[in-house]
């Protein structure tokens, strides 16, 4: 049983980095790879107004969906201040939201993962209304750097049980492959070792930098 929970957010929202446009689903293809395996389960939280510009993306996610390797998440109808929206506009935003959910993923989710961590009373109702729970951006969700680094200095495993790791689906995912490799292997030294034959030599000494 894995430690964690990785929370992929932002799904079908085009990166704002121009070297990762085009490149996010393959990007998010390696991060479920890397974690598929090792029993850590990962929910896509996902953006449905922008969904038709990843075609590829969403036969992918429909497809581990299907073979029950994923759940997904709803991130929102679009990356807006919900925080700040009347309650009309958010429950219509909600209400076609879960229809997209039912054509295009043939799911419901259970959580609404609000984008920029909103949160309030009002919100927590309005996800209610619509069957779901409110995940913020507060413990025990954590930053994919915060985790990795507190990892780093404190070498205790024990720190990531019962968080929920979050990550953008278009990021590189090195952080994410390290902690991957450290559950896997129980430990960070073996983790370590057993890398150097899934990487070059010069990768192997920029992910374990500062590890040893």
């Amino acid at each position: 049983m894995s430690l964690i929970r990785i929370r992929l957010d932002d799904v079908f929202w085009e990166s704002s980095d121009p070297k990762m446009v085009g490149r996010e689903v393959q990007k998010v293809k390696k991060h479920i790879k890397w974690c598929e395996n090792i029993d850590i389960p990962v929910t896509p939280a996902i953006l449905c107004q922008e969904s038709d510009k990843f075609p590829e993306g969403l036969d992918y996610l429909k497809g581990l969906i299907d073979g029950g390797k994923v759940y997904p998440d709803l991130h929102g109808w679009d990356h807006g201040p919900y925080g700040s929206r009347e309650t009309k506009e958010i429950e219509e935003h909600l209400e076609k939201s879960l229809e997209w959910f039912m054509a295009k993923l043939g799911v419901l989710p259970i959580r609404w993962v609000t984008p920029h961590g909103a949160d309030s009373p009002e919100l927590r109702a309005a996800a209610a209304k619509f069957g779901m729970v409110l995940e913020n951006t507060l413990d025990p969700v954590v930053d994919q750097k915060a985790l990795d680094t507190k990892l780093r200095k404190t070498g205790d495993l024990s720190i990531m049980d019962g968080k929920v790791m979050m990550i953008h689906w278009f990021e590189r995912g090195l952080r994410l492959y390290r902690i991957a490799r450290i559950i896997e292997f129980g430990s960070i030294d073996l983790a370590i070792e057993e890398t150097k034959s899934e990487l070059s030599t010069k990768d192997h000494k920029i992910c374990w930098n500062g590890w040893h």
